[in-house]
């Protein structure tokens, strides 16, 4: 067993759960900015939710590593940036 097949599992319910939550916040009515903003988050979601259900596939761990780090960072950005224009604070 490889280090990405043990991983297979736990990648898929993380991406089934943030498309859940994808799919909760593309129905909320936003406007302006917010509206920008939270687009901005789901596209980053969405790059995330890709990323993991690559694990299985990938022939570089590290490279996907790599980009799954860097996409859930901006992700973390996106969203803090949707929180702060909520009046929430950040993650």
């Amino acid at each position: 067993m490889n280090r990405t097949s043990v991983l297979v599992a736990p990648a898929s319910a993380c991406a089934a759960a943030l498309t859940t939550f994808v799919n909760a916040i593309q129905g909320i009515g936003a406007s302006g900015t917010a509206a920008i903003d939270m687009a901005t988050l789901i596209s980053e979601d969405e790059a995330v939710i890709s990323d993991l259900n690559a694990v299985g596939i990938t022939s570089n761990f590290s490279d996907w590593m790599s980009q799954l780090i860097s996409d859930g960072g901006e992700a973390t950005i996106a969203g803090d940036t949707v929180r702060a224009a909520l009046g929430l604070p950040a993650s």
